[in-house]
């Protein structure tokens, strides 16, 4: 029993020790807090920066397939209810018989932004039929409050 109580004693004494070492060392080495800015929170608003980016995106030429596909042409925005059902038989027939005039779909992934917001990623594809279609990823950066396009890298062509 007399073992049991030394050992209990040696631990509160140790703790003890511990603590009053740390307070010691805490109240002489203590962080001068007056050099440190107080971080501000910088509200971003992500949905408008990828608007501004999928705008810029239908505008730009981009290349697919040795042909230059752009926008200073008419197009129309469409949801996936607006396509052909989801059967995959004769859809392009019957893509194009309701968009007889139309070159394709261009299609975009959601944008993706680094911690600083000031660069963006995207996938852009683009499919007009069975063996007509390419995909690529965009990165683009902010300059001067614009966002512009840096780099491509081209995935895939059919």
């Amino acid at each position: 029993m007399r073992h049991h109580i030394m050992r209990v004693f040696i631990a509160v004494l140790t703790f003890t020790f511990g603590i009053s070492i740390f307070s010691f060392v805490d109240h002489f080495i203590a962080v001068n807090n007056s050099d440190v800015s107080p971080v501000t929170l910088v509200r971003l608003n992500s949905d408008e920066d990828a608007n501004e980016i999928y705008r810029l995106l239908v505008h730009r030429k981009f290349i697919f397939n040795d042909e230059v596909w752009g926008l200073g042409i008419n197009y129309v925005i469409v949801r996936e209810s607006d396509l052909p059902d989801g059967k995959f038989e004769n859809f392009w027939e019957r893509f194009y018989k309701k968009y007889p005039k139309s070159s394709g779909l261009m299609y975009f992934s959601k944008v993706g932004f680094n911690d600083r917001h000031d660069q963006a990623f995207v996938y852009v594809g683009r499919s007009c039929g069975g063996l007509c279609g390419a995909g690529k990823y965009v990165l683009l950066n902010k300059v001067n409050g614009e966002w512009v396009v840096t780099d491509e890298q081209g995935l895939w062509v059919s």
